[in-house]
């Protein structure tokens, strides 16, 4: 895959702003999200896991490799993407640092689903629905 290579570097970006350093509160969690590289040769998107995420960043896993300095996007739930690079990799984990600051609150919420709820009129044979939320 072009692009995409395991890798056991290590490598992290010094941020001079505290939503970017490594010392960032982080919230442990399990959470699938989409990852595309902003290059437009990879393949992709790819499904990753996100195991910690913070304002300044993230720690996912996933079967393919970014590389370190990749320019990626990230679609998190609640929150929507965000963009930001590879900082590093050590398969099959990798660390991102967004490109601004998010609230990693959002994404524990549950996700926002549209409840479609049934109403009988008249004698019962005639159903429509409405939204409810």
């Amino acid at each position: 895959m072009d692009g995409y290579a395991p890798s056991d570097s290590l490598v992290e970006n010094a941020a001079p702003d505290a939503s970017h350093s490594r010392d960032a509160a982080r919230d442990s969690m399990f959470l699938q999200a989409t990852l595309r590289t902003m290059d437009g040769i990879s393949a992709g998107p790819f499904s990753v896991r996100v195991r910690n995420l913070s304002a300044g960043g993230m720690m996912a896993e996933a079967d393919a490799q970014p590389v370190i300095g990749d320019q990626i996007t990230v679609e998190l739930r609640n929150i929507g993407e965000v963009g930001g690079r590879v900082a590093w990799v050590r398969a099959p984990r990798f660390g991102v640092t967004f490109d601004a600051p998010i609230d990693p609150k959002l994404a524990r919420k549950p996700a926002r689903q549209d409840i479609v709820q049934p109403i009988i009129t008249g004698s019962g044979y005639h159903r429509h629905t409405h939204l409810l939320g």
